[in-house]
């Protein structure tokens, strides 16, 4: 997607993308008659990751460096050394398991995004781990499309059972769109909390590494805290449910998370194998 592409769907995007911040109730309740107004499921995917490598390269036009080298050489966080895909062995599968957890995305095992280590693939109440990845390689558009496309479909699976459990009437369709405009609200929140947070702490004021930390642990709580009123006022309204029902849609969807997540768990070993070669041959 060119610069002058994302610049026009910017207005339609970035205006959905901050109300569903801002305003989750409203967004949810007027989806199910939007859910089919374009942009699409993928032109919302693909602006959202067009924006953030749009932002990450200009941050390092202007600064010299990518926010990674930024952020790593900020004060109290160490940096390990740099590797490239080529020179580390294949990832693998280290290890998959299920328990009375939830969450949704990507541990890395160190800061450094560049180097191979190991990552934690988090579904609902499973997880699973893969050795030799390098974090940096996944944010490709087509990888980090295919990734957020499987976590979208995962999650509409989960949520659309137990909806229906609860005799709710939101369509299977409206649910994953909405699903996948939040996951990419989450990426452009990330990627302008990132470089804002980089720019402003260790370009500007200069803190000290107990500073930074403290300052950046605070921006990332108050972030989640912003995300989780987001899921909770939008998906609430789009089922038309009351809060007691939302919760007992949320434990089925959990429980739900067992079942999917063994199923959407090859998928994405299948897209972190295969990106050397998507990002070529796509």
């Amino acid at each position: 997607m060119s610069v002058i592409d994302i610049a026009k769907q910017a207005p339609t995007l970035g205006k959905r993308m901050l109300r569903l911040l801002l305003t989750p109730r409203t967004v949810g309740l007027s989806w199910p008659e939007k859910a089919s107004i374009s942009p699409t499921w993928k032109a919302t995917l693909a602006w959202a990751l067009s924006f953030s490598a749009l932002a990450f390269g200009l941050y390092r036009l202007i600064g010299g460096v990518d926010v990674t080298e930024a952020l790593l050489g900020a004060p109290g966080i160490s940096a390990h050394s740099v590797a490239t895909a080529a020179s580390h062995a294949a990832p693998s599968v280290q290890g998959y398991g299920c328990g009375l957890r939830t969450a949704v995305g990507m541990n890395f095992s160190t800061g450094n995004l560049k180097a191979p280590q190991d990552v934690q693939f988090n579904m609902g109440a499973c997880w699973m781990t893969m050795n030799n990845v390098v974090p940096s390689s996944l944010v490709g558009k087509i990888a980090a499309t295919l990734l957020l496309t499987i976590y979208g479909i995962s999650g509409a699976l989960c949520i659309y059972p137990a909806a229906r459990l609860v005799r709710s009437n939101v369509r299977v369709r409206a649910l994953a769109s909405l699903i996948v405009l939040f996951m990419a609200t989450i990426w452009v929140a990330g990627t302008i909390f990132i470089i804002m947070m980089t720019t402003v702490l260790n370009n500007i004021l200069h803190l000290s590494s107990l500073q930074f930390l403290i300052s950046y642990l605070a921006g990332s709580i108050l972030l989640f805290g912003l995300f989780i009123r987001a899921f909770w006022g939008a998906f609430r309204a789009l089922l038309g449910v009351n809060r007691m029902k939302f919760l007992l849609i949320s434990l089925i969807s959990w429980i739900l998370s067992f079942v999917v997540a063994p199923i959407a768990g090859p998928l994405v070993y299948g897209v972190v194998m295969l990106q050397p070669w998507l990002d070529t041959l796509l």
